[in-house]
């Protein structure tokens, strides 16, 4: 019998000598182990990551900037509103070119309402003795400005972008000053290429020019013929992009024809002499 317990307990410590190498809790040696070819190791994946959610940000009462026409210094205006006191511009003898004078305050503005279809070319300028007077349009309608006062400028010259009333402000500096205001609409011709003449009339009597605005292909040949029938007047003929002049007010011409150099708008002027004029003007483009 005590044979037998000897060898129970010889077997009992050699199992737990060889469960401690095993594991690596005792201080022998571990056990070999048979090294995986690392083809044939396995793929040990690392815990997945989460990621913490941010925050969603603070909603804000302040709207982002957005563009606008309208540059940072200008106020915009309400819409389908003529300033109190505004003056509406006519233009005398079905011309085109209308000149109101006046005398603004020092930190003032006068305002004077100019009816344009989109499309028609206007042209504005101020003349003051001081020099200081600056002019601001936009349209009545929509509150688009197409020159602001803080751009400084005495005079302007664009396409009227709408079919609309448009205000055109007279703004004074620091000082009082009287200025005369000009103001020209040009009416729009579009001439067909070996068509009948167009013939085209007006009274020169309160105004000095008359101004139409002919778009014209390069190498087209233009043709301009005009009767006065009373007083004096002459032709201007310039392109409107690069303002070269084709026909000039020393020319003193009634006629004119010969090709044009380049594709662009050309402004066709009837200028009064020192006498009141009626005329007609035929225009013909070949």
């Amino acid at each position: 019998m005590r044979s037998i317990r000897l060898v129970l307990v010889a077997t009992w410590t050699a199992f737990t000598l060889s469960g401690c190498s095993l594991y690596g809790g005792g201080g022998g040696a571990p056990t070999p182990v048979m090294a995986i070819p690392p083809t044939l190791a396995p793929l040990i994946l690392s815990p997945a990551w989460t990621p913490t959610p941010s925050p969603p940000p603070a909603l804000s009462s302040t709207p982002a900037p957005t563009t606008s026409t309208v540059l940072a210094t200008e106020t915009p205006l309400p819409l389908a509103t003529l300033p109190v006191g505004s003056t509406r511009v006519s233009f005398p003898g079905g011309g085109t070119e209308a000149s109101e004078s006046g005398q603004v305050p020092a930190g003032t503005t006068q305002y004077y309402v100019v009816g344009a279809q989109q499309g028609q070319e206007m042209m504005a300028s101020l003349d003051s003795p001081n020099h200081d007077l600056v002019l601001g349009i936009y349209g009545s309608a929509d509150g688009t400005w197409l020159l602001t006062p803080t751009q400084g400028q005495p005079s302007f010259q664009g396409t009227c972008p709408e079919s609309e009333d448009y205000v055109i402000e007279v703004v004074a500096g620091e000082a009082e000053d009287s200025f005369t205001l000009s103001i020209t609409v040009a009416q729009t011709i579009i001439l067909q290429p070996g068509s009948n003449a167009y013939v085209v009339t007006g009274t020169a009597q309160e105004i000095p020019n008359v101004t139409y605005l002919l778009p014209v292909q390069a190498a087209q040949t233009l043709t301009l013929d005009l009767q006065i029938k009373t007083g004096s007047a002459s032709l201007v003929v310039y392109g409107l992009q690069d303002g070269r002049s084709i026909v000039s007010l020393n020319d003193h011409a009634i006629h004119f024809s010969g090709s044009l150099p380049a594709s662009e708008d050309y402004v066709v002027q009837v200028v009064q002499g020192s006498v009141p004029s009626n005329f007609s003007l035929k225009m013909k483009l070949s």
